[in-house]
């Protein structure tokens, strides 16, 4: 049976765990991890595990279950944000390395390449349509200055 303080305790844990529930869907659901520290993360983790042992050795189970949820809360966040760390790094690298072959020229061409290309880094990005190249829509101030432009034209 659990006695009032004990229920105090589980109280105590579960708005504990509440209290992660925006960080966790800020890394878990809108993929954001730009601001989270995860030395600071790691030492929060640390202080969990002391206070579940804390909790085991007084026999408070309020305490030690309590952590022991959060801790997984905060394991999973650690590893998400390192995730998406990971990711973003690549994705920067294959961006860079793209931009350096695309603006690098025929001079760059190795080897193993089968055929040299001589067209621009526009040229490139384009792609090759039966009606003719793709025409970018024009910014919307811009077509509003044409527009006037041929009013006063007329």
């Amino acid at each position: 049976m659990i006695n009032d303080i004990e229920l105090i305790g589980y109280i105590a844990g579960a708005l504990a765990l509440i209290a992660w529930i925006p960080q966790f869907q800020t890394v878990w659901v809108k993929r954001l991890h730009q601001g989270l520290d995860i030395r600071t993360l790691v030492t929060v983790l640390l202080a969990l595990v002391v206070w579940c042992v804390y909790g085991y050795l007084e026999q408070a189970w309020a305490v030690c279950i309590s952590n022991m949820i959060s801790g997984s809360i905060i394991i999973s966040i650690i590893a998400r944000v390192w995730w998406l760390r990971k990711c973003d790094a690549y994705d920067q690298q294959l961006a860079q390395d793209m931009r350096d072959r695309l603006c690098a020229g025929p001079e760059h061409i190795t080897p193993e390449d089968p055929e040299p290309q001589t067209t621009t880094p526009d040229k490139l990005l384009e792609p090759e349509f039966p009606w003719g190249p793709r025409v970018p829509p024009k910014c919307p101030v811009q077509k509003f200055k044409d527009d006037l432009s041929n009013l006063e034209q007329n």
